[in-house]
């Protein structure tokens, strides 16, 4: 299939107008560019209730955003905003976890982990493990009751949504009931057919990837730690039920798939989707597409059938 209509007008839009890729653009260009499309590709819908929180970490406090669907909660989503481990915040990552809360009886943290490249590997990871441990212990004070718990993230948050369903299966501090990761990074490989593919996609392409990893993993020898690229973890198994969404256009599609299929054969239940005609980030793209409303409603009928 070929890339959406309004996506190849959107990649036409930003070949023609002069705006440079990421992976040209420094730090502070690349977050202020963000800010800039978000306030174009749409925020999400409405919810039952928004919420504030401090969520205490090893050193210090983070900021968190609880959002509440209208009716009652059945599981409490912990969600790991993307953008690269660089890009980022509570007031432009809404727009996921507002359709999350919208779409099922989930209510979902928003976890606004420290970025590199202020704060390079490990500070996101463990920003949202120490998260992760706050509302485990914490669910009836945040949900009213106890519930299941859900580790979920998209892109950089999808690698962290796979790395920590891992940890919590080592440590047993956790009980996970579920993972969920949207076009997640689970490799360092930028060889595979998918990488070459998207090389050079004006959106999200193999070269702004590459940027991402420099910044958030300077050393090129730890990129490979299972910490950081999960697919190369020794043990797949006994890890808690995955759904796992590509983009059909995604640099990271042949990863995130590999990691599908290893999930698998380590006898793991999972939940694939490949979104045919669509890019990477496409699911906060809630202007231009009606696919991230539909793809999260799938995503939310897989994870009520996982829970159930």
């Amino acid at each position: 299939m070929t890339l959406h209509p309004e996506l190849q007008k959107l990649c036409d839009t930003i070949r023609t107008s002069g705006i440079r890729p990421v992976h040209e653009l420094t730090v502070a260009e690349a977050r202020a560019g963000r800010w800039a499309a978000e306030a174009q590709l749409g925020r999400g819908p409405d919810v039952g209730r928004v919420e504030d929180v401090e969520i205490p970490v090893r050193d210090g406090v983070i900021p968190g955003r609880l959002f509440f669907p209208a009716g009652p909660v059945e599981a409490l989503l912990i969600y790991y905003h993307g953008g690269g481990w660089v890009i980022g915040h509570l007031d432009i990552n809404e727009t996921i976890a507002r359709m999350l809360a919208a779409s099922g009886p989930y209510a979902v943290l928003l976890v606004d982990y420290r970025l590199a490249p202020e704060f390079p590997f490990p500070t996101g990871l463990e920003d949202s493990w120490d998260a992760s441990l706050w509302a485990s212990a914490n669910l009836s004070a945040i949900v009213g009751h106890q519930v299941p718990l859900v580790l979920i993230g998209d892109s950089a948050g999808g690698n962290f949504a796979a790395i920590l369903a891992q940890r919590a299966r080592d440590s047993g501090q956790i009980e996970v009931a579920a993972q969920v990761l949207l076009y997640p990074c689970v490799d360092i490989d930028t060889t595979t057919p998918s990488y070459q593919q998207c090389w050079d996609l004006p959106i999200f392409g193999g070269r702004s990837m590459q940027w991402f990893w420099d910044h958030y993993v300077p050393d090129p020898d730890n990129r490979v730690l299972p910490e950081i690229s999960p697919l190369r973890a020794t043990d797949l198994g006994r890890l808690a039920p995955a759904i796992i969404v590509t983009a059909e256009y995604d640099p990271l599609r042949d990863e995130a798939e590999a990691y599908a299929e290893a999930l698998r054969a380590a006898g793991g239940h999972v939940v694939t989707h490949r979104i045919e005609g669509m890019c990477h980030g496409f699911l906060n793209m809630v202007a231009l597409l009606e696919e991230p409303r539909r793809t999260i409603r799938t995503v939310t009928g897989d994870l009520g059938a996982i829970l159930s």
